[in-house]
């Protein structure tokens, strides 16, 4: 079973993408803080983070960039939930992570996205 590693500081989201991502068979794992992010993708390997922007301790651009420069998650997919609407002018600039999705978000949009990631899985 393909893992997906969750990290949003609130609880609520967290419970929304479990349920969702679960009921399309994926494992997941949660996280609250940037450390645990970082700690449970080197040793848990998902086959997807998903990581809010803002996340206390290590924000999510950095998180990000830690993730790409460590061999054994560096090709691991990275979704970065932003805060705000889509901008106008396009896309933000992402950094490090494969692919944004702004907050507030579709549920089947964030689905797709991360299977899309996943490579279909």
């Amino acid at each position: 079973m393909t893992t997906v590693l969750i990290a949003d500081p609130d609880p609520d989201i967290l419970d929304l993408l479990r349920d969702a991502l679960e009921l399309e068979g994926l494992d997941c794992l949660l996280a609250t803080d940037g450390p645990a992010v970082l700690a449970l993708a080197r040793t848990r390997r998902p086959g997807l983070v998903i990581v809010e922007a803002g996340l206390p301790g290590i924000g999510g651009a950095e998180i990000c960039r830690r993730l790409r420069r460590d061999p054994a998650t560096a090709t691991v997919p990275i979704l970065l939930l932003t805060g705000g609407a889509r901008p106008a002018s396009g896309p933000p600039a992402v950094g490090d992570a494969d692919a944004y999705l702004p907050k507030p978000f579709d549920l089947s949009e964030l689905v797709a996205l991360a299977r899309r990631l996943m490579g279909g899985r």
